[in-house]
């Protein structure tokens, strides 16, 4: 880095499960984003800070572009993540080490229209069964003209340390928005309902977690220990009936992880209640549609 101060935004983009919220964690040093390697976890452009040295990246993780799951919730998701697009000083295109598909293209089309200057960063660089074939997939996507391009591993930690510097010469200059200690500008109540529907997608199967939506009723910091009451919002009984389990036993099961995931954000003690509501269409209501919206 050249010691000019420097901030700015950087959109972390790609396909679904490319592992964007794990690197978003990885580079924020914290379990900010819900990363559970099923497609569409990301549902919010979360943002996180990281200052190294005379620079401060402000991540934003973007919902990864996909048209399955539930279509009118992922039309939601994908406009929010193209909005992020365009309002942020740089992207860095996250990609599967060895793979480069027609989704990769389009994600790579939108940031090309938005003229966003752009790094690839090539991820999941341990699960190459030979990584011999790390060269000629970098120099075959080399005429594509990026910025930079680093092979990394989110999940190991291989590589990260040459991100930082290649992404800083993106950023313009100016002084930093954030205190170095902040990690986000997102309440904690927020991550709270992150850590609940991230243990909906670790605990259930199928469509049905795509057709859950956590919302944090109660939110009371005491200092020692932190007390959470959530509802979580399902559109029909059936779905209620699996997310209960035999005698509360899955309900409870999502709590425990929630819990746990919750005080190792916060460092401290938890109490966590959750209730399971009924509610038809509940997509269609505008306070929860506002929350899926929204640009970087």
């Amino acid at each position: 880095m050249d010691g000019v101060s420097r901030c700015g935004l950087v959109a972390l983009c790609g396909k679904p499960n490319v592992g964007k919220s794990t690197l978003f964690n990885r580079l924020v040093g914290a379990p900010l984003a819900a990363a559970t390697g099923r497609p569409q976890t990301t549902r919010h452009n979360i943002r996180g800070v990281l200052t190294r040295d005379a620079a401060q990246f402000v991540f934003v993780d973007t919902p990864g572009l996909a048209a399955g799951r539930a279509r009118r919730l992922a039309r939601l998701l994908n406009a929010n993540a193209r909005a992020a697009y365009g309002r942020v000083d740089a992207a860095l295109l996250v990609v599967e080490a060895g793979v480069w598909n027609a989704r990769d293209e389009a994600v790579a089309g939108d940031l090309a229209r938005a003229g966003t200057p752009t790094m690839l960063c090539v991820n999941k660089i341990d699960r190459l069964p030979d990584r011999a074939r790390l060269l000629p997939y970098l120099a075959a996507l080399a005429p594509r003209g990026y910025a930079a391009y680093v092979p990394v591993s989110a999940r190991t930690g291989e590589g990260l340390e040459a991100l930082p510097p290649e992404l800083a010469r993106l950023l313009p200059p100016g002084p930093h928005r954030f205190d170095p200690a902040q990690l986000s500008d997102r309440p904690e109540r927020f991550f709270a309902a992150e850590r609940i529907r991230e243990q909906l997608l670790v605990h259930l199967r199928a469509e049905l977690p795509y057709a859950a939506h956590a919302r944090i009723e109660r939110y009371a910091d005491d200092g020692p220990r932190v007390r959470v009451e959530a509802q979580i919002l399902v559109e029909r009984p059936s779905q209620r009936a699996i997310l209960l389990g035999r005698g509360g036993a899955r309900l409870g099961a999502i709590g425990r992880g929630a819990r746990l995931g919750l005080e190792r954000l916060l460092e401290r003690p938890v109490t966590l209640r959750l209730h399971v509501r009924v509610r038809p269409n509940w997509l269609r209501d505008p306070r929860i549609q506002a929350g899926y919206r929204g640009g970087a």
